[in-house]
């Protein structure tokens, strides 16, 4: 049996996740995940940040686990991000929940209010 793409990643913690530009320039940003499998993570973000807008363009990205402050510690991996649908969000806020039960003392949570969009990473 074959090992799937996230076999190495924790149930929980933090990727570098690049998207691109149409033009190409890619732009990394670290986000909190949540492993559902060895070959499915989730992650959350504000619905209009440009993140999304470069995700629409392009749902080929790049991941590797990382620091908060996004310096790399791992192998970077080729993925397709899927922004789920209204249909499928309550699934995300269900994947996505440890992740803030485990941030709860950061300051950063405090940015974390407002419509969020659901991604999927495969």
């Amino acid at each position: 049996m074959s090992k799937g793409k996230f076999s190495e990643y924790k149930d929980l913690g933090i990727i570098s996740l690049t998207t691109f530009y149409k033009s190409g320039k890619a732009v990394a940003t670290p986000v909190d995940y949540r492993k559902y499998d060895d070959n499915t993570l989730y992650v959350s973000t504000a619905k209009n940040s440009y993140k999304i807008k470069r995700i629409k363009a392009n749902p080929k990205a790049t991941i590797a686990p990382c620091t908060m402050s996004g310096k790399l510690k791992g192998e970077i991996i080729d993925v397709t991000v899927r922004i789920l649908n209204e249909n499928e969000e309550e699934k995300g806020k269900e994947m996505v929940a440890p992740i803030y039960k485990k941030l709860i003392n950061r300051i950063i949570l405090l940015f974390k209010k407002g419509p969020r969009h659901y991604l999927e990473i495969t």
